[in-house]
């Protein structure tokens, strides 16, 4: 005679589905795992079950009836290390695309076929967009991971495969030669903003933070210590850089020392603490007021679509192509302050055709074999060369005379 369970149990229930429960270890109270179609698919999910029992895992019956909403607003309450900006994005998220479908349902209650609905249905709609949907599902997984480890789901109902990433179009890289146009085209006050945010690779935030002792005119560098945001209420913040990458110095190549001595002289205060870019009061640039600017000037060379961040990364494509280009096989991942030396897929650059015969010496200017070049392998790498090379982290000689370089050959 088969031996009776008792850590868990299948009925029939009224309506012809059956019910699959398991035991709480602790409280000694049933569980309701759910209601399946076939008695086989009931028993399979009281087996899981123990299975994960046995692992350690287990539910709390009365915890688990918490609804999603309240779960996931004490999620983002226990974390006041989140910058002010994520915050804003994370509340955003689970206001208009979370919460609005499942904040109501109780955690138990949730299961992949749940979530694989809500997924569904956001990409169906087509809004939000699909990098969006990407950040609502990651942040749905997280907050779904903590209620396991807490010990109010057995396993995270969040399964789909390569939900969470997100794939953005390609973004097009403008031409240096544009970079010059648009500089011309913007309101004199905010051309050293266009050129800088170009030709240095800083974010948005980093140059509206920037203070004039930040520059140094004699060394041709500029350093990253802090950014400046504003929040949806107006409030501007200042704090250190995205990433631990993004505190950097960053060198100034020779044509844009020119462009920022005018600036500094024309808008900028003597007082070493006074920021960069500003309004025209003279006060903090806030962000509908530059982006008003940046459209006008954008739409007037026909670059509709152009963002101002796809600037920060118009370098990178020209320093691989060569000498008659800045920059070439300079090193982009600390320049422009990320934590990983490579570029996002939707900022591609060349890449070499060939791979250098076994045994065959480098040439000299390649940027490899030099240790000293933010320790990439291979051949040589003359000071020239570097000087050649435009903006990265600031080592070596002093940039090269003014009014030399490639930099003024692609300027129109």
């Amino acid at each position: 005679m088969a031996k009776r369970r008792t850590s868990g149990s299948v009925r029939q229930r009224s309506s012809g589905r059956w019910q699959a429960r398991v035991r709480d270890p602790l409280s000694g109270a049933m569980v309701a795992l759910g209601t399946f179609g076939t008695k086989a698919d009931a028993d399979r999910a009281v087996t899981l079950a123990l299975a994960d029992q046995s692992r350690g895992a287990r539910v709390n019956p009365d915890r688990g009836r918490l609804l999603l909403s309240d779960s996931a607003w004490a999620w983002l309450a226990e974390r006041p290390q989140l910058r002010p900006r994520t915050r804003e994005l994370y509340e955003g998220l689970l206001r208009l695309h979370i919460l609005p479908s499942l904040g109501g349902v109780e955690l138990r209650k949730l299961s992949p076929s749940t979530v694989r609905r809500w997924y569904a249905g956001m990409l169906r709609n087509g809004s939000p967009g699909s990098s969006t949907v990407a950040k609502a599902y990651r942040l749905l997984h997280a907050i779904l991971t903590t209620a396991t480890a807490d010990e109010l789901l057995v396993k995270n109902p969040c399964v789909i495969a390569g939900a969470g990433r997100e794939r953005a179009p390609e973004r097009k890289v403008i031409t240096v030669a544009q970079v010059w146009a648009l500089a011309e085209a913007v309101e004199p006050r905010y051309r050293a903003l266009v050129l800088m945010a170009a030709f240095t690779g800083l974010r948005r935030g980093e140059l509206f933070g920037l203070t004039r002792g930040r520059i140094d005119l004699l060394d041709h560098t500029v350093t990253v210590v802090e950014q400046r945001q504003q929040l949806r209420d107006g409030t501007l913040i200042v704090g250190p850089p995205k990433t631990d990458a993004g505190r950097r110095t960053v060198a100034l190549p020779a044509p844009l020392i020119p462009e920022i001595e005018a600036h500094l002289a024309a808008y900028v205060p003597a007082d070493a603490d006074a920021l960069v870019f500003t309004g025209e009061k003279g006060g903090p640039l806030r962000d509908h007021v530059w982006q008003a600017k940046w459209a006008e000037a954008r739409t007037s060379l026909g670059l509709a679509d152009l963002h101002f961040h796809d600037l920060r990364h118009v370098a990178y494509p020209h320093r691989r192509l060569g000498s008659e280009h800045p920059g070439a096989d300079a090193p982009h991942g600390p320049r422009l302050g990320r934590r990983r030396p490579s570029l996002p897929a939707r900022h591609p650059g060349p890449r070499r055709r060939h791979r250098r015969r076994p045994g065959r010496p480098h040439r000299a200017g390649t940027g490899r074999g030099d240790p000293s070049v933010s320790g990439r392998r291979g051949g040589l790498m003359t000071p020239e060369t570097r000087i050649r090379c435009g903006p990265f982290v600031a080592h070596g000689p002093s940039p090269a005379p003014r009014g030399t370089g490639p930099w003024h050959q692609n300027r129109p």
